[in-house]
This record gives structure tokens, sequence and C-alpha cells, in this order.
């Protein structure tokens, strides 16, 4: 019985750590992922044909409609 509750309680600790290390890394990684789509967005930069600028192609390309609509 006794083994029984040591290893229960060392299940919880065990489980409350790993809960907090995955958490706390949680803001790092969605803040990687936000650079990762900055960069992305801005290395792709194509000629603008109304101003002849290099101008990121999310700013000025239309969206293209579906085949259905």
């Amino acid at each position: 019985m006794n083994q029984l509750l040591l290893n229960h309680i060392w299940y919880r600790i065990v489980t409350l750590v790993a809960l907090l290390i995955g958490l706390s890394s949680l803001p790092l990684m969605a803040a990687e992922s936000d650079e990762a789509a900055t960069e992305k967005i801005t290395r792709h930069q194509y000629s603008n044909p109304q101003t002849g600028k290099k101008t990121p192609y999310l700013l000025y390309h239309p969206v293209r409609k579906s085949a259905a609509g």
C-alpha cells in the first residue's frame, strides 16, 4: 500500500513538471512561428506592375476566385 501511494505521488509530480515545461515553451514556439511567417512574406517580393516598386506579394496580389464562385 505504501509503495502504491509513493508511485502515485511520483507520477503526479512528474506529470506536473512535464506540463509546466510544456506550457512555458508555448510562447517561445509561437514567437518562432511568427518570425518565420513574417520572414516568408517579406522575403518573397515581386515587382508591382502598378508602381514598379518591389512590394510584398500579398499586399497587391488579388485574391483568386474559386472555379465554383
